[in-house]
């Protein structure tokens, strides 16, 4: 070593560095745009102003900020100093914020890529794949170490245990996310005979570490599955374009989860009302035959019994006639039975004069010779 050095120590240098930002004039009036805005215990605001391809952390307070929260994705122009951090970054105080109007170029690029996949069809509800009932194997792409994963998984075994989870460990925050959600994405259809149902998730957090759930390509790959896709990034109010997307969207892991599984309670419920429905329409159902069985029987009575009527009248007709017949009573009136060698006797022309024809009576036979025949 030559010339003369000084050793400092990290308090030394912290204290040499922020002497050299108290130089800087305050009251600095900065432009940019808006991003990753979070709000610490209701009274500090945080946020990045991004431009040309950098960016500075901001931090201000509720009340220099008339109690409104920058609008992410907006130009504004921010007045304040220069401040050094515990860890020794570079932030910016911001005393007074006033929007520049319109909207920065991440926004604007936003915009510009929903209206794109708007005019394609993209946002269609037609296009849209239904959600099974009961999917068996659901894929879950997440970072593995989240609460959002925690959260999916403990939903889901307290409503349906019969499904079976496959996670797809990936980041889910910054640029490395988008690579890896696609290769998750893409390695899930290749196995699509296996799965039901995939299910991107993620917990909350600023807009900008969402950043990655808005990028075109992983909106690709969602419309490009074969396999239904139900998104739940964020909370509530945060709505990315891979929510735009997907076949169904969730406001939390948490309800993602909600949607994919049916109750268990529910199902059983469901079970018992099926079962009472079906016995009240069996018993229906046999009240119903039993008074069909009891209108047959009352018709085949009514039948037999007319049947029968109408057989004791014709019997007691024929029986009349059949009295009308005995020959007995014809012979009791004067009447005769004549008979010619055991042939009965029809007509005159059936004999001749001079043969013996014999007549029956009531009380016996009579032998009779044809003397003459006399036509009427």
């Amino acid at each position: 070593m030559s010339g003369f050095e000084t050793v400092l120590s990290v308090r030394q240098l912290t204290m040499v560095v922020s002497e050299t930002i108290a130089l800087i004039p305050s009251n600095l009036v900065v432009e940019g745009e808006v991003q990753k805005v979070r709000v610490y215990k209701d009274f500090m605001v945080f946020f990045e102003l991004t431009g040309d391809g950098q960016s500075i952390n901001c931090f201000s307070t509720f009340a220099e900020l008339e109690g409104e929260l920058p609008k992410e994705g907006s130009k504004a122009q921010v007045t304040g100093e220069i401040n050094l951090g515990k860890k020794t970054e570079l932030r910016f105080r911001v005393r007074k914020l006033v929007e520049a109007g319109g909207i920065g170029d991440t926004a604007k690029k936003l915009e510009d890529l929903k209206l794109k996949l708007r005019k394609e069809g993209a946002f269609d509800e037609a296009i849209k794949k239904p959600l099974p009932r009961f999917p068996k194997k659901v894929a879950v792409i997440t970072s593995g170490g989240s609460s959002a994963w925690e959260d999916f998984k403990r939903v889901s075994s307290s409503r349906f245990l019969a499904s079976e989870l496959v996670l797809f460990n990936s980041t889910v925050q910054g640029d490395q996310a988008v690579q890896e959600i696609c290769s998750k994405l893409a390695e899930i259809e290749s196995r699509a005979g296996e799965f039901d149902l995939i299910a991107i998730v993620r917990g909350g957090g600023a807009r900008g570490d969402l950043e990655a759930f808005n990028s075109e390509e992983i909106a690709r790959a969602v419309l490009n599955s074969s396999i239904p896709v139900i998104s739940g990034v964020g909370h509530e109010d945060d709505i990315s374009l891979l929510d735009l997307v997907a076949d169904r969207r969730a406001s939390t892991p948490s309800n993602a989860a909600e949607i994919i599984f049916p109750d268990s309670k529910d199902l059983l419920k469901e079970i018992i009302s099926l079962r009472q429905r079906a016995s009240t329409s069996i018993l229906s159902k046999l009240r119903f035959s039993e008074l069909e069985l009891e209108n047959i029987r009352s018709y085949l009575a009514r039948s037999i019994e007319a049947l029968f009527g109408d057989l004791e009248y014709k019997l007691e007709v024929l029986r009349l006639r059949l009295s009308g017949m005995d020959f007995e009573k014809i012979f009791a009136r004067g009447y005769a039975l004549l008979e010619v060698d055991g042939v009965l006797l029809k007509s005159i022309n059936n004999v001749k004069s001079g043969e013996v024809v014999e007549a029956t009576l009531s009380d016996g036979k009579l032998r009779l010779e044809v003397k003459d025949k006399l036509k009427k």
